[in-house]
């Protein structure tokens, strides 16, 4: 499969994943819950989604990441949590992916009303808040790859 690089840069239409979070409610998983959690505590029911996606034939899977950043995680006590949800998330994409599709990391909103200084607490010095969340990804990886990058 080619890397998420290639196929934004082929001129084609690709076929992107859906809404996981959707997916997720309608499998009967309430709005209460971390959704992101669910990397770690049911990782049989996002890997499925992952596969029913792929069955529908999207060529990019989004990790179930959206909201696994520190200031979202923390309102469930999870905001040291937030680079092993990731990585964790990035293994399920991975995993249900195979050599099918490209893997894309989901980063959605901070949370609301977020401003920067409420979550530069978070960064550590010389990296990005997006680095901070994706911190523990298999190494090589970005978000903009399905592969291992050449650096």
């Amino acid at each position: 499969m080619p890397s998420l690089r290639d196929l934004l840069s082929d001129s084609r239409v690709h076929v992107v994943d859906g809404a996981m979070g959707t997916m997720l409610y309608g499998r009967g998983v309430f709005l209460n819950v971390c959704y992101d959690e669910l990397n770690l505590r049911q990782p049989e029911l996002v890997r499925e989604i992952h596969r029913e996606y792929l069955r529908a034939g999207a060529e990019v899977l989004e990790t179930n990441t959206f909201g696994a950043n520190p200031l979202k995680l923390a309102s469930y006590g999870l905001a040291d949590d937030t680079e092993r949800i990731n990585s964790a998330a990035a293994g399920l994409a991975r995993e249900a992916a195979g050599a099918r599709a490209a893997v894309a990391g989901a980063i959605g909103r901070w949370a609301s009303g977020s401003s920067p200084s409420a979550s530069s607490q978070w960064t550590r010095p010389g990296t990005s808040t997006c680095a901070r969340c994706a911190g523990s990804w298999p190494a090589g990886w970005t978000a903009s790859s399905s592969r291992p990058s050449a650096t």
